[in-house]
């Protein structure tokens, strides 16, 4: 299954890393470890990968990029790593973002 997510990101799921294209722009990637969501699994004690998931925040069109920035705009990319905690499927830890002005 190809997915396009309307700029050039390519995942590298081998090294849970993205490949940014000439006219894209994006950090390397953030690596959530399972010791910092363990206190959000339904089993803390629970096994699964010890890198559940990897971020990028702030990843998009070059040519888009000023008018982001000046919209307070994110986009974030992520990549899950197979495997389950427990009975529980990979995932991220939820958090609540701030209202808006």
């Amino acid at each position: 299954m190809e997915f396009e997510p309307g700029f050039n990101i390519k995942a590298d799921a081998d090294n849970l890393s993205f490949i940014y294209g000439a006219d894209t722009f994006g950090p390397p990637v953030e690596k959530r470890r399972l010791a910092d969501i363990r206190k959000s699994l339904r089993d803390p004690s629970a096994g699964g990968p010890e890198i559940p998931y990897v971020i990028a925040m702030d990843v998009g069109k070059k040519i888009h990029k000023e008018e982001l920035i000046r919209r307070h705009l994110l986009y974030g990319a992520m990549i899950y790593s197979k495997g389950r905690f427990g009975e529980e499927p990979v995932r991220s830890q939820g958090h609540i973002h701030a209202i808006s002005p």
